[in-house]
């Protein structure tokens, strides 16, 4: 994947440029080739974690429920590297 014209986290700054990713980043800086997604305006950041919680289908997996604890893994609710566990224990 090619995302262009984003501000990229790089160690303790930002880098206004271009980020090429598969598994791992690959490269970073002012790269050719047909962008995936033209993020001006936007921020990268490598490896953050995404606090924030929603439910899906019909259902809230931070209010502890048996039947919301399967909303982590509907598709389009995980976050891209990792998701704590923020619900309540029933």
């Amino acid at each position: 994947m090619l995302i262009q014209n984003a501000e990229i986290f790089c160690g303790r700054a930002f880098l206004h440029g271009d980020i090429r990713f598969g598994e791992t980043i690959q490269a970073i800086g002012r790269l050719e080739g047909p962008a995936d997604l033209d993020a001006e305006g936007c921020y990268v950041i490598p490896g953050l974690v995404d606090i924030h919680t929603h439910g899906a289908m019909g259902e809230d997996f931070s209010d502890g429920k048996a039947e919301g604890r399967g909303c982590p893994s509907f598709p389009g609710t995980t976050p891209p590297t990792g998701s704590p566990p923020t619900w309540l224990p029933p």
